[in-house]
């Protein structure tokens, strides 16, 4: 009896694979074909997401005060704005991400150099880490001025890797099948 839960219970977990292998694949060939609007769909569904969590916690905080109006009502109400905001731009959020990012290179870049810098000083060979950083700030300075490229092979990127896992996951459910 035990056995028999135990295989049944391994084919479920072997079908559940399977399903959630091609979905995946399925995700990360949209991902590839089509990066820039997979990357708009997902800021959209940010925006539908705190949009609801907004119109939900204005529900919640009127029908817990009984006041129309308070502090986490107006907050609420941001929140949901902030997400038809989110929701009708995703482009301006894209960018803004990819900008955010360029701007962390760029830092740890700088950084980079300046630890470099004190290598030689100290009597180490830094030349590499030097090149390595002003090719690290060049790279900053690209992601910032071609944001869209940048999401673009990013979205490829994540487009790759799930198709990866999906096979991995196909893998695994083929193998637990015939458990």
């Amino acid at each position: 009896m035990k056995d028999n839960l135990f295989q049944n219970s391994i084919k479920a977990i072997g079908i559940n694979a399977l399903v959630s292998s091609i979905a995946l694949i399925l995700i990360g060939v949209i991902f590839v074909i089509s990066p820039v609007s997979s990357m708009v769909t997902i800021s959209r569904a940010i925006g539908i997401i705190l949009m609801i969590a907004g119109v939900m916690e204005i529900v919640i905080s009127i029908r817990s005060t009984g006041r129309p109006i308070s502090i986490l009502t107006v907050v609420s109400l941001i929140l949901a704005l902030v997400g038809l905001w989110v929701f009708r731009h995703p482009s301006f959020i894209l960018s803004s991400i990819t900008l955010v990012f360029g701007v962390i290179v760029i830092v740890s870049a700088i950084s980079s150099l300046g630890q470099a810098a004190q290598m030689r000083r100290s009597g180490w060979d830094g030349s590499l880490a030097m090149v390595l950083s002003i090719a690290g700030i060049i790279l900053g300075v690209l992601i910032i001025l071609n944001p869209f490229s940048t999401i673009r092979t990013l979205a490829r990127i994540i487009g790759i890797v799930l198709i990866y896992q999906g096979i991995v996951k196909l893998r695994v459910a083929s193998v637990m099948s015939r458990a």
